[in-house]
């Protein structure tokens, strides 16, 4: 009797159960409210969350410059997909159409932070996020 087909059918079982307990523990994770960190300009005038719900993300930003107070929402879809090395966020069904159909890959997410990485026509998007509790 061969051995080598259980052991692959075995480890293909393994492999399976690993990646959906992955995903699944990061759409826990995710979910709840994150205040956006501007690390492209520490001084910006805006601050910005987005709220995670396990389907649906809504991102509000304001704008506290004096004499303005400019307040934006928008809010669409989102999927948790895990690859073999990486998972990643992908945002659609947004009024906003930069975030339609955007893939952001997951840097990191644990301790409170999160980070999100994605490309898009030649321009690089990398957003980091500290978890409201």
């Amino acid at each position: 009797m061969n051995i080598k087909p259980k052991l692959i059918i075995t480890f293909s079982f393994i492999g399976i159960l690993i990646l959906f307990s992955c995903k699944k523990n990061t759409e826990q994770d995710i979910k709840g409210t994150w205040n956006r960190v501007i690390v492209e300009n520490a001084e910006s005038p805006y601050t910005e969350n987005w709220v995670f719900d396990g389907q649906y993300i809504k991102i509000t930003r304001l704008d506290s410059t004096p004499g303005s107070n400019s307040y934006t929402a928008d809010s669409g879809k989102y999927v948790i997909r895990s690859g073999i090395s990486n998972k990643y966020l992908r945002t659609s069904g947004f009024k906003f159409q930069w975030f339609n159909n955007l893939d952001w890959r997951i840097e990191r997410l644990k301790a409170g932070q999160l980070v999100l990485f994605s490309d898009r026509d030649n321009y690089s998007l990398y957003y980091e996020f500290t978890k409201q509790y």
